[in-house]
């Protein structure tokens, strides 16, 4: 079952699920939750709820920032929902997505971007009913403070039509003092994640070297290039236009069928967004 597949998994946030149920059945609409990088706030928290007896037949949200981490996470729930078989397409799944045009109907589980979270509230305001089949909202992310983001918060606040719905406020880090206050003294929680060991290595440049693209690449290549190693190379950069060149240099530069360069940026079509985390074929590095 699923519940043996979580155990297995032993997050840390496991730790705090009794309390969590607790607080979000008897405490008030709202309930903050800091839980640490690694934790397992973003997949465990959604399934706590569609597992609480309170919200049988209802819908679970979870908005997100961006399209790229409503699509993966949906993807990952659906993995463990499923008990670590292999989901079902969207569309017919228990977990799914609404993001960039695309949807999953009938989703026990959906991961949302804000903006088309934000779009559910202005016509749930206006009557239409949208959000009635919906028991809970998690607001993963917090702490980035979009506009969207302290749009949806003061929304759902505030806004009539609004007052079945239990809301959660969840970020790696965000001052829980600030949100508990704005949201009525709501209870928080902390919950500790996971470290892992992460090499810091600095590679001063001067101030005459302008081409941030051509030294990300540089030590692309230096790192494809060293001593064998298992993993792949995510090099970050300011805009599209930069990735596009940068995937055409390295690809020019390597000349190997050892490494696969994907793009990877905010407008980018979904299917090519998912290569990014697939496996990539014959061994080779992404």
């Amino acid at each position: 079952s699923r519940e043996v597949f979580r155990l297995e998994m032993a997050l840390p946030v496991l730790s705090a699920r009794a309390r969590f149920e607790a607080l979000v059945g008897s405490a008030g609409r709202f309930l903050v939750v800091k839980g640490s990088t690694g934790s397992g706030k973003s997949t465990q928290l959604p399934q706590y709820l569609a597992d609480m007896a309170m919200f049988a037949g209802l819908k679970i949200l979870v908005t997100e920032p961006r399209k790229v981490a409503a699509m993966t996470l949906a993807a990952r729930v659906a993995l463990e929902w499923s008990a670590g078989e292999h989901a079902p397409p969207c569309g017919r799944a228990a977990v799914g997505y609404r993001a960039g045009g695309a949807s999953s109907a009938g989703a026990r589980i959906e991961f949302v971007t804000e903006g088309n979270f934000l779009a559910q509230l202005i016509r749930q305001s206006k009557g239409d009913g949208v959000l009635d089949g919906v028991g809970a909202v998690v607001l993963d992310e917090a702490h980035e403070r979009s506009v969207k983001s302290d749009l949806i918060l003061g929304a759902l606040r505030s806004l009539p039509g609004l007052q079945h719905l239990r809301v959660v406020v969840a970020s790696a880090t965000m001052d829980t003092a600030l949100f508990s206050t704005f949201l009525g003294g709501a209870p928080v929680i902390d919950v500790p994640g996971r470290v892992f060991p992460v090499d810091v290595v600095y590679r001063p440049t001067s101030e005459h070297e302008v081409d941030t693209v051509s030294k990300v690449v540089g030590m692309a290549l230096e790192i494809h290039g060293g001593p064998p190693a298992s993993g792949d190379v995510l090099a970050f950069l300011t805009g599209q236009a930069d990735v596009l060149r940068a995937c055409d240099m390295f690809s020019r530069a390597a000349k190997e069928a050892s490494a696969i360069t994907l793009p990877l940026f905010g407008n980018q079509d979904p299917g090519e967004q998912a290569l990014v985390f697939a496996p990539a074929a014959g061994g080779r590095r992404k």
